[in-house]
């Protein structure tokens, strides 16, 4: 994707795009981070604990740690 080519532009969507160059990508990325445009999305954070190893886990962990 292009920063000025959305890939909307009155063609076909499954028309084939140019790909663009890596800058040209890094720079649509920085432009979905902080455009004005963009207010959608969100930001997640995953809040867990870690389940309590099994006699079978802690026989797997010791023979990996043997061998």
């Amino acid at each position: 994707m292009r920063p000025e080519d959305d890939g909307l532009d009155g063609k076909s969507i499954f028309e084939p795009q140019p790909r663009g160059t890596p800058f040209e990508h890094s720079i649509v990325q920085a432009m979905q981070i902080v455009g004005r445009a963009q207010r959608e999305g969100g930001f997640f954070v995953m809040i867990g604990r870690k389940p309590k190893p099994s006699a079978v886990t802690a026989r797997v962990a010791a023979a990996r740690a043997r061998s």
